[in-house]
């Protein structure tokens, strides 16, 4: 998915301080290199545009130009003249909290004074006397955007992760399973709770985290708690007992098979049947799935459940839904959680793919479902 982010320039057509095409050049140049910096930084899907406006000088503002400035993510104004249109044009975009730099051409402080509550917050000077000229601002803005555009995605993400996570950031019970009822668990298992955990702890901040063993578990652990659930139901008891709490509408379901599958893997609104696949005797791709429920005994609070067929699966399970690099997340975040609109909760099944020792996992796509709260069944988005 590739997402384009226009860059506005407002600035006096005629001016004694610069010229229309010298100002246009610095924002294509500027615009092009940060949009390649970004593209390095991870954020490969964002591409940057300058928006170059031709407009005659009797024209002024217009509902077309805050339309622009409305569907800018950054904005860049020339002020050294202080025109009364791109002044109107600036507090517009400082209204809708555009990013935004001021140039000022030095030798026009003296007959266009900055009002005061701009100056040294936004506003950058050039030309004159100990000031670079136009051209070598280029650095300069080209580092301002750039900034900019990847603090802006790094709340976009944190933002989508916060809404899919959804728990308070108070205090986190993570309850993992029981190998073979014993006080250990997969090494894969573990993996996936050492994951889900840290990246839960870097999206709050200050979150006080208990973590306990399910066959110590008990009724009360469910007050006034969000729980973060590691582990199928053979594993893991709070498990089984939240997927046996839920309306028969719940639409993924495990049957035991002969060795080597273990389980199915089944959406019954799809007859949909997914099994492991080996290559030999080992797991190349597993399955299993997301899901995010109220909490039975305080309806204000979530339970997490992260689960799969086998510990792979389970693994898998956690790597669909990425914690670790807040700045790319976005595109992910948003091409696969959209179709949820507002709905608070909500699941789907996970495929892991396993290279050599690389675990990876993905949304199957046509899996997710919602719980209508009216309702209280399960449906298809």
């Amino acid at each position: 998915m590739k997402l384009i982010e226009k860059i506005f320039l407002g600035f006096q057509f005629k001016s004694k301080y610069y010229s229309k095409s010298a100002l246009e050049s610095l924002l294509v140049d500027s615009v092009t290199e940060a949009s390649n910096e970004i593209a390095e930084s991870g954020l490969d899907y964002v591409t940057l545009e300058p928006l170059l406006i031709e407009l005659k000088p009797s024209e002024g503002v217009t509902e077309g130009i805050l339309k622009l400035i409305d569907g800018s993510i950054f904005c860049l104004f020339e002020i050294s003249n202080n025109n009364p249109n791109v002044m109107f044009e600036l507090g517009n975009a400082y209204a809708k909290s555009k990013g935004l730099i001021f140039l000022k051409h030095v030798d026009s402080e003296s007959e266009n004074q900055v009002p005061t509550d701009i100056v040294g917050k936004y506003i950058t000077y050039y030309g004159g006397k100990g000031y670079p000229n136009l051209e070598k601002m280029r650095p300069k803005i080209t580092k301002t955007i750039k900034d900019y555009v990847i603090e802006e995605y790094a709340k976009k993400s944190e933002t989508w992760m916060r809404r899919i996570w959804g728990i308070r950031g108070d205090k986190l019970t993570v309850v993992s399973g029981n190998l073979f009822g014993r006080y250990e668990v997969e090494p894969r298992d573990a993996d996936a709770l050492f994951d889900s955990t840290l990246g839960l702890v870097n999206l709050y901040p200050g979150v006080k985290i208990k973590r306990i063993y399910s066959i110590d578990f008990q009724e009360g652990g469910f007050l006034n708690n969000d729980l973060l659930v590691v582990g199928g139901p053979d594993s893991n008891r709070v498990t089984q007992r939240t997927l046996e709490g839920l309306d028969e509408s719940f639409p993924f379901t495990y049957e035991e098979c002969d060795e080597p599958f273990d389980f199915i893997l089944k959406d019954k609104t799809s007859e949909l049947e997914l099994k492991k696949k080996f290559e030999g005797n080992t797991v190349r791709k597993d399955y299993g799935f997301f899901l995010k429920t109220p909490n039975p005994l305080s309806p204000d609070r979530n339970v997490l459940i992260l689960t799969g067929m086998g510990a792979d699966g389970t693994l898998g399970c956690s790597r669909a839904l990425p914690t670790n690099n807040i700045h790319s997340a976005y595109s992910y975040y948003l091409e696969n959680f959209s179709k949820l609109a507002d709905r608070k909760f909500f699941c789907f099944i996970t495929e892991t793919n396993i290279v050599r020792e690389t675990v990876s996992g993905r949304i199957v796509e046509g899996t997710m479902h919602y719980l209508d709260i009216d309702t209280g069944t399960w449906k298809k988005t």
